[in-house]
């Protein structure tokens, strides 16, 4: 389970198809990227992800590659 600034963050896997991308908002981006890969791993996917500030907030992207 993905925490950031103790509140849950759901993810649905079952649509993060490859080449999609989803944007988890955090101010600690270190901590999202290795929850976020963690949870990945477990799951069998391979991710890519950039900390970012999209609109002014600041988070993390994670893309699903093949």
């Amino acid at each position: 389970m993905i925490r950031t600034h103790g509140i849950r963050v759901r993810i649905d896997w079952s649509r993060f198809t490859v080449g999609t991308s989803v944007f988890v908002p955090g101010v600690d981006q270190h901590d999202l990227k290795l929850q976020l890969r963690g949870e990945a791993r477990d799951l069998g996917y391979s991710v890519s992800l950039r900390a970012v500030a999209e609109k002014g907030v600041m988070g993390v992207r994670m893309w699903r590659l093949p």
